[in-house]
């Protein structure tokens, strides 16, 4: 098992002040999700997947759950068109998979449902 980095250590304790989190609530997480009680016992691999917790408390990016809603939807409605596309016509230039937030997420979710049951209504 690969050993954490000393710079992934000093990033798990730059996001968890900017996330606001107390010591206590910091030690509940790596305790309930790694069994562990300090960043330094994690493996590279573990302390990677707290800096994407951890970030994605920060920055409240979409979940794998709704990339996957996603993808599944957008694969139902368009069968070739550039997925980048379709995310900068309704979110912008700057947004890809990787940055949008909740929110933008639910959006585009909410815009391939009405565009695929627009669809089924047409078949009809």
């Amino acid at each position: 098992m690969k050993e954490i980095k000393k710079h992934q250590i000093k990033y798990i304790h730059t996001l968890k002040h900017k996330a606001g989190l107390k010591d206590e609530d910091y030690r509940l997480l790596l305790k309930s999700k790694f069994n562990k009680n300090s960043s330094k016992d994690l493996s590279y691999n573990q302390a990677e997947i707290l800096i994407k917790i951890l970030d994605r408390l920060i920055n409240d990016y979409a979940t794998e759950k709704q990339k996957n809603k996603l993808n599944t939807l957008y694969g139902k409605v368009y069968k070739e068109k550039d997925k980048k596309e379709f995310i900068e016509h309704y979110l912008g230039k700057d947004k890809t998979m990787d940055n949008m937030t909740v929110k933008e997420c639910s959006k585009l979710i909410y815009v391939l449902e009405e565009i695929l049951e627009w669809q089924e209504k047409r078949k009809v």
